[in-house]
């Protein structure tokens, strides 16, 4: 597997265990909320903001489709 599809599916993979956990913790929480609350809240959010800007900044397309996945 190309190493930006694997990074894509790693960042795919942890949003999910992290919406997941918030929808149990808050219920009642809409997708904006959650997804407000992951990107500016989260060490993880900043995390896969770093990597989508890496991703971003290479020469190699695969790596620049996989950047918008990754934090989209």
């Amino acid at each position: 597997m190309p190493r930006p599809n694997f990074i894509r599916y790693c960042a795919d993979d942890l949003k999910a265990l992290y919406f997941e956990a918030y929808m149990i913790k808050t219920p009642a929480a809409g997708g904006d909320e959650i997804t407000r609350w992951f990107w500016a809240e989260t060490a993880v959010g900043q995390l896969l903001r770093r990597v989508r800007d890496r991703l971003d900044a290479s020469d190699d397309p695969a790596a620049k489709a996989a950047a918008f996945g990754v934090a989209r």
